[in-house]
């Protein structure tokens, strides 16, 4: 199967490529939204305590899973030469902000009351965790702005 890794001389189009980082990116919107809602409770000061603690733990591990199924399917793209750059950070940057969010969960599991939920609710509000999860939306401007460069009628709706 191709990988991200390869020698970029893949048999995509640069249109065709985009095509399917698209259709991965509306795959995505599907993956990611049963997570956002868990953080919806997580953030309701409202629900109790072990509610929020469970909704976070679910949060995170969705996270994992999703990001990591998301690396996967970028990654088995063989790039054109154009984008290989570009698309190998991609693939880099999902997989970091997978494992950000694996090592939380780890720490998640150790949460048992709202003081432990406040200090690593507390981690998400960190200028290196934030860094993180900016990576992909950076990319994903870059990768924008060759597609516009390349007269490529594409919407990436990046998040940078």
């Amino acid at each position: 199967m191709p990988s991200a890794c390869g020698d970029g001389d893949g048999d995509l189009t640069l249109g065709e490529y985009f095509e399917r980082v698209k259709a991965i990116h509306e795959v995505d919107e599907k993956r990611f939204a049963p997570v956002t809602d868990y953080f919806s409770t997580v953030g309701d000061p409202e629900a109790a305590v072990q509610d929020r603690i469970e909704a976070l733990r679910n949060a995170l591990d969705g996270y994992v899973a999703a990001n990591r199924a998301r690396a996967d399917d970028y990654d088995r793209l063989d790039p054109p030469s154009q984008v290989e750059e570009q698309h190998n950070e991609l693939v880099s940057s999902i997989s970091a902000v997978a494992d950000l969010f694996a090592g939380l969960s780890v720490r998640a599991e150790e949460v048992d009351s709202q003081s432990d939920l406040k200090e690593l609710l507390a981690e998400f509000e960190k200028r290196e965790f934030v860094e993180v999860l900016e990576r992909p939306g950076r990319v994903c401007v870059a990768l924008q702005t060759v597609a516009d460069e390349n007269n490529v009628k594409v919407d990436l709706a990046c998040d940078a």
